[in-house]
């Protein structure tokens, strides 16, 4: 059986991306950004995290947005959430 790469970090960020209107804003806002610069601000983004020592469940799911299935289906729930 796959492992699901939908993990528990993933979901409390996707709660607080919905949660929060101003990261919602600027999450939802991302749709305009091509898919390379998305992807290379998502790593570059936990890369800078980790250096300045943010909790590695936190760093993980920032960087699993990088990956498009994910970033997709996070989309999808902060978009479901604003209607």
């Amino acid at each position: 059986m796959a492992r699901s790469k939908i993990t528990d970090a993933l979901v409390k960020l996707t709660q607080v991306l919905c949660e929060s209107q101003e990261l919602r804003s600027w999450f939802l806002g991302l749709r305009a950004v091509e898919l390379s610069d998305r992807m290379n601000a998502f790593n570059s983004m936990a890369r800078r995290m980790k250096e300045e020592g943010e909790d590695e469940w936190l760093v993980g799911a920032v960087r699993s947005l990088a990956q498009p299935e994910i970033y997709r289906a996070v989309m999808a729930a902060v978009e479901e959430q604003g209607r």
